[in-house]
């Protein structure tokens, strides 16, 4: 089979209603135990330069349904 035609195994995650300070070394460290963390992606306002509240964490773990109901950020 082609390596086009395969889907990607990295698995990417919404997060949303964050805390204002919530970085991306913050959700590294949360969500990197459950495997290789491919990348982080928190948008930032245009004005404020600040967090808009959501993020996207995308890795390469299989059980993020597992993960997901097992982690509570404040």
């Amino acid at each position: 089979m082609s390596p086009y035609l395969t889907p990607p195994h990295n698995k990417s995650l919404f997060i949303r209603n964050m805390v204002d300070h919530t970085r991306s070394g913050d959700l590294r460290r949360e969500f990197g135990h459950s495997g290789p963390i491919v990348a982080v992606y928190v948008p930032l306002d245009f004005y404020t330069r600040g967090p808009r509240g959501f993020a996207h964490v995308q890795s390469e773990a299989v059980f993020w349904k597992w993960l997901v109901s097992t982690v509570l950020l404040l």
